[in-house]
């Protein structure tokens, strides 16, 4: 198994316009860099080196070609209006929002219901972990927490149900 994935990344390596040009490299080297001490014996070392360092370069360049591809965002935003009682909300706006989801959860306990409502967020690109608001414009929010919080989703748990009104849920480095 290791076998076949240390070719497959070879192949990747010499497959890519760097690779060929440091392949090319290399093998033109073997002329310049083979030197013969006094007495005959080949010295090696140089060219060893040259090929160790032109690796390195390989893959450096492949790790900056990864991560190029995986880019965090500065920021999320989803708006929501609540009605005030059982049903779904609205989304006013989203930015950066991959899916939410609401959900209503309902204790009975001795002769009491409580009531919580939770927000589970997905972010469709990574966002840098900083600081999550939870805010409105319009009404007073209940008591909340925020339970996860992740460069890729977040939960957040409401004591009650939200009266009528718009909540902002934003994520930024700020």
């Amino acid at each position: 198994m290791f076998k076949i994935i240390k070719t497959q990344i070879i192949y990747q390596i010499v497959d890519s316009i760097w690779g060929k040009f440091i392949m090319v490299i290399s093998f033109s080297s073997i002329a310049t860099y083979t030197a013969y001490l006094t007495d005959g014996i080949k010295l090696y070392a140089p060219f060893s080196y040259y090929i160790a360092f032109c690796i390195g370069i390989i893959i450096a360049l492949k790790i900056i070609n990864f991560l190029s591809h995986y880019k965090y965002k500065n920021s999320a935003e989803i708006k929501f209006h609540f009605y005030g009682d059982s049903r779904t909300p609205d989304v006013i706006s989203n930015r950066n929002i991959w899916r939410w989801y609401n959900l209503f959860h309902i204790f009975n306990k001795e002769q009491q219901t409580l009531l919580f409502t939770t927000i589970f967020i997905s972010f469709d690109k990574p966002v840098l972990i900083g600081t999550l608001k939870v805010t409105s414009p319009d009404i007073t929010l209940p008591i909340y927490e925020v339970k996860e919080y992740n460069n890729r989703f977040a939960i957040i748990v409401f004591n009650g149900c939200l009266p009528s009104g718009t909540l902002v849920i934003s994520s930024s480095i700020y």
